[in-house]
């Protein structure tokens, strides 16, 4: 976890000793000892929290861009082929 900013963001919030016990958590979880809830449930509600929803965002994000992609694609596929470059990989030789 080293360099990793989210790992930083935590420790900055719940210190090194929580990040401590947390990360031995993760190895029994990892492990199967117990499920996800229990991991999750006793991880500091705030942090969990601020995570989540900068994960939802990144998400959001991400989504729209594909969208994006997907209506210029779209539109590119209902027009005419003759409008697109020939690349020099393309050549029918």
């Amino acid at each position: 976890m080293e360099n990793s900013p989210l790992a930083t963001f935590v420790v900055k919030m719940v210190g090194f000793d929580e990040m401590r016990y947390q990360c031995d958590r993760t190895q029994e979880f990892f492990r199967a000892n117990f499920d996800a809830d229990d991991f999750i449930t006793d991880f500091n509600p705030i942090v969990t929290e601020i995570v989540v929803n900068s994960i939802l965002k990144l998400f959001d994000s991400r989504r729209a861009t594909i969208y994006r992609y997907y209506n210029i694609t779209s539109e590119l596929k209902s027009k005419s082929q003759t409008n697109f470059p020939v690349r020099p990989f393309q050549s029918n030789s």
